[in-house]
């Protein structure tokens, strides 16, 4: 079985008064009577009943002190069997906001109705608590009629210009050239910084060091030692004659003879006896 549409209604006002004040306003029989219904009669209890002199009846269905009510809608002439629920917020330093809404409404035109009827029973509430008087239906809809009236006479304003920012304000300027990079100059590009070596003049390099052996003019280079034995080739001179002993620079003297043994001289005679 396809679900049945149903429809809600939702108002909010604004109340000088701590919720605590505007919730019992609500529930109170005798203080209900006096911005609502006439005559009222409420057992303010999960499953109590209430009714009024407008037709209205039902049964608690939540409630909770200060904060929240929720009953059921039974006017047999007015959307019966629906629910209404009604919040009550703190807001700021001693005011509240209530808070109304009108669930599973059968038509789409009993939105706006009930939008009406609970915009004239909060606004009926404000009225009271904030000068003790009620607030007739039919009172509120010739104020509410006044209003609009006066707002529909009312001439038509141009909007006001809008508020322009310094720049907007501001008369038009050339645009400012944009600063230009220094790759974006159409002009002959600055050349580089030159470092100190950079900017000076280019000088002829100077020659390199040279060590002192450098220095020192070009000798023909000293033959090398050669060994004694190396100084004298024989291919190219006349071998020197080799150093005499002692020996053999004296002259060669002839061999002295040989000293002959005391045999060998001629015997001595004998002598006599």
């Amino acid at each position: 079985m396809a679900r049945k549409t149903t429809y809600r209604s939702r108002i909010q006002r604004t109340i000088d008064a701590p919720a605590a004040k505007a919730f019992d306003a609500w529930v109170d029989a005798k203080t209900n009577a006096k911005w609502y219904a006439s005559k009222a009669n409420h057992d303010v209890k999960v499953g109590g009943a209430y009714s009024n002199n407008f037709g209205d009846k039902g049964q608690f269905l939540e409630v909770a002190k200060g904060k929240k009510l929720r009953y059921t809608w039974e006017n047999p002439g007015n959307a019966p069997g629906t629910v209404v629920t009604v919040n009550f917020r703190p807001f700021g330093r001693n005011k509240c906001k209530v808070q109304v809404t009108h669930s599973k409404l059968p038509k789409k035109t009993d939105v706006d109705k009930f939008q009406e009827y609970w915009n004239w029973a909060t606004d009926s509430l404000k009225s009271f608590i904030d000068n003790g008087r009620r607030l007739s239906m039919d009172a509120w809809k010739k104020v509410q009629a006044a209003e609009a009236a006066k707002a529909k006479a009312a001439p038509a304003k141009k909007a006001a210009p809008a508020r322009k920012t310094a720049a907007k304000a501001a008369p038009a300027k050339k645009a400012a050239p944009a600063r230009k990079t220094a790759a974006k100059a159409p002009a002959k590009a600055a050349p580089a910084r030159k470092t100190a070596a950079a900017k000076a003049p280019a000088k002829k390099a100077a020659p390199a060091r040279k060590t002192a052996a450098a220095k020192a003019p070009a000798k023909k280079a000293a033959p090398a030692r050669k060994p004694a034995a190396a100084k004298t080739t024989t291919a190219a001179k006349k071998a020197a004659p080799a150093r005499k002993t002692a020996a053999a620079k004296a002259p060669v003297k002839k061999a002295a003879p040989a000293r002959k043994p005391a045999a060998a001289k001629k015997a001595a005679p004998a002598r006599k006896k």
